[in-house]
This record gives structure tokens, sequence and C-alpha cells, in this order.
């Protein structure tokens, strides 16, 4: 029996609708749509343990007295430490991590396209639900990183999504020169894409998710995608790891997207390969002053090792100017900064002018 139920209510939270398309690019058929719109936005959604009647006294103080809550009041203690935790909150934290630890289990259960698991937790976890949890911003990262990955197992990685589209590789697929023409980058089909076909069984079916044979099918998820990664402003907090779990869950799922053929057309490209080479750039990416702090009280060897230390090339994200820590305060500090400095900068410009 499962004690802890992530349920959805008849109340939109429209601020979760985040669309960062143009409306002339969004598309006319796409999976939630009709839930989408009707609900003005992604439905709240609220954790329940009304079957827990043993234990009467899990009432946490997000619940108001409730056997309920709304799931940012549920998860949001998990932003801080465990030595940050009130007594009077250390069983709602626990409960937190233990539904986050569910979820995971969850996740692991559909891995590898497991059927049995994928066909029971699709009515728990309906798609739009699941988006919502996923765009929802007041939700730790920690958390949107879980279901992200459940996203991935239950919804993307699936029957009837096939890598490379479901064409067969070489040396299967022969091609006859005189049958090849040359064909226009923006024409429809001139790259791979996801079709049932037209007497694909599938179209027979009443499920919209299965009948669906469009590449626009998961446009929500797709338009996440792109938003979430021009919202990074291709920098990386080094040390965040939640965060950077979280992206690395979502370019996973990118990644089968597009081997799916849901990344169908040139624009479609342009608009995921533009914000993502940013992001990968590593250039102004930013490194946690607690997290070094961590680290060299820990490991003495990133000072004495300065010709592997990152701290050297990258810039440090504080809270105010006194927590501002630059490179150039980090390697000023130890012998031979000057000599980093000088190298560092021939590097970032030589690598300024190939870019030019």
């Amino acid at each position: 029996q499962i004690l802890f139920e992530i349920k959805t209510s008849e109340a939109g939270r429209p601020q979760y609708q985040k669309i960062n398309s143009d409306k002339e690019d969004i598309p006319e058929a796409y999976l939630g749509k009709n839930e989408v719109n009707q609900a003005g936005g992604y439905k709240s959604v609220r954790v329940v343990w009304e079957k827990i009647t043993k234990m009467k006294d899990l009432k946490f103080p997000a619940g108001n007295g409730n056997h309920n809550c709304t799931v940012e009041d549920f998860f949001r203690i998990l932003n801080l430490e465990p030595s940050q935790v009130k007594p009077n909150e250390k069983q709602h934290y626990q409960a937190a991590n233990y539904v986050l630890a569910q979820i995971e289990l969850f996740e692991s259960m559909c891995y590898g396209r497991s059927y049995n698991c994928i066909f029971k937790l699709q009515t728990m976890f309906p798609y739009t639900m699941t988006m919502g949890l996923i765009a929802n911003e007041d939700l730790p990262d920690c958390v949107r990183n879980v279901f992200a990955k459940l996203m991935h197992r239950l919804w993307v990685d699936r029957y009837p999504h096939a890598p490379n589209c479901g064409r067969p590789q070489l040396p299967d697929l022969a091609w006859v020169a005189s049958d090849l023409k040359m064909r226009g980058i923006e024409e429809n089909g001139a790259l791979p894409c996801f079709d049932l076909g037209d007497y694909h069984p599938l179209r027979l079916e009443t499920d919209e998710f299965l009948k669906m044979s469009t590449h626009t099918k998961f446009f929500l998820l797709r338009d996440f995608v792109n938003g979430y990664l021009k919202d990074m402003g291709g920098s990386q907090g080094i040390g965040n790891k939640d965060k950077n779990e979280l992206t690395t869950s979502i370019l996973l799922m990118a990644s089968d997207l597009m081997s799916f053929g849901f990344f169908a057309t040139k624009g479609k490209v342009k608009d995921f390969l533009g914000p993502l080479i940013n992001v990968l750039d590593g250039r102004g990416d930013r490194i946690v002053k607690k997290e070094i702090k961590e680290r060299s009280e820990s490991d003495t060897s990133m000072t004495s090792n300065t010709s592997t230390n990152p701290l050297h090339a990258m810039e440090i994200e504080g809270g105010d100017e006194e927590n501002q820590v630059t490179a150039a305060d980090t390697s000023s500090s130890s012998p031979g900064g000057s000599k980093r400095q000088e190298k560092i900068q021939s590097f970032v410009d030589v690598h300024k002018a190939r870019m030019a």
C-alpha cells in the first residue's frame, strides 16, 4: 500500500505554463494540450497521506493539521541542510526524503522499458502532472530531477518510440543511387522524424498517447527543455550538485527526444543547439564559495597542485561582495600566480580568435 500519494487538484497554476516558443511555432496537436488549456495551466499538485491511519500524530507544519498539503510545501523542507532542521520538523524532513526515494524507486522500476511497471505507474503519474512538476521552479532541484528522470522512463523511452526513428542501420539498409534525389533542408521529412505511418495499427487506438503520430507530440516537453537551457544563460554553477544533476537528466531526455525524431525540423534543432552550446561552453561557469571552502578544508591538494586547480580559470559565485572570490584572488595567494594568469589569458585569447 502506498502511504503517500501525489494527486492533482482542480486549481490551475498558470504560472507553470511557461511557453517559450512564439505563437506561430505552437503546433495544433500535442500531448496535454486540452488538459493544460482547460485548466488555464498545469494543475496544482498535492501530497496526500490520508491512508496512514496508525500514525495519528503524523501532521506536519506544512499540512496545517491536515493529512495533505501542496507539493511545494511538502518538499520545500529539502532546501535545508540536516543540521538546519528544527526538532518539530524532523518528521516532515524524513517523510519528504522518503517520498523522494519512493519516486526514485518508481523511476528505476521503469528502466529498460519495463512495461508492467510503466502501465501501472502511468495512471499514478499522468504526463501533464509530471510535466508540471518538472517545470515547477518552486520545487527544490533534487525533486525536479527525480520527476525529470521519471518522465524520461515513463513517457519518453517507451513504445512506440524507437532510436533513430526506427530506421534500419548499415549494413542492413542499402541505397540505390538512381533513386536518390536532392531535397532542401526545410522540406518536411528532410530530417528524421517520428511518424507512425498511415496504416499503423496504433492509429485505431483510443489512447491519445499511443495514437498521436506527429513529431509535435512532446511539444510541452521540448519547449520546456529549450526554455530551461536559455534561462541558464550559458552558465553552470560548479558545486551546485542538485542543479547540475537536474541539467544532466534533462539533457539525457533531450538526447532521446532527438533520437526518437521529435526535433524533426531545422528550426527545432537550431532552437535547441544554440542554448545548449552556450551552456557547454564553460567559460561562464561559476563556482560556489561554500563548496570551495569545504574542499579546501578536506583536500589540501587543491592549493598545492595549482596546475589542475579549476579556481584559477573560473568565476566564483557568492552571496555578496564580501563573499565574492575572483580567480585572481585565488591565484595571487600562491607562488607563480601571475604566470598562471598569463597562461589563462593567452588560452582565452586564442579561443576568442578562433570564435571570431
